[in-house]
């Protein structure tokens, strides 16, 4: 619960203090039932508008990323064994 409260009121602080009107939850975290909750009740106390999809669509990235290694490997593309994390990495390049 405590990180749902931390995340919305953060979301909320952004929004007032950059003059944004329209927020929104997307993504994985997206299908927590607690953070749009809360989310929803402060933005409505804030005079905002939430916006989020329905949960059939707020699924982790991760299927989407074993979906491309698995077509890559069909096309003989591998990784080489030093292959690191790096979150800004363009998927054109391995």
């Amino acid at each position: 619960m405590a990180v749902c409260e931390v995340l919305a009121k953060r979301l909320i602080e952004v929004a007032k203090n950059e003059g944004v009107e329209n927020i929104a939850l997307a993504g994985g975290v997206a299908a927590n039932s607690l953070l749009r909750e809360l989310t929803e009740e402060l933005a409505q106390k804030n005079g905002l508008k939430l916006h989020y999809p329905p949960l059939i669509l707020c699924t982790d990235n991760a299927a989407m990323i074993a979906a491309r290694g698995y077509h890559l490997l069909l096309n003989g593309v591998l990784a080489k064994t030093d292959l690191n994390a790096v979150a800004t990495r363009d998927l054109g390049i391995l």
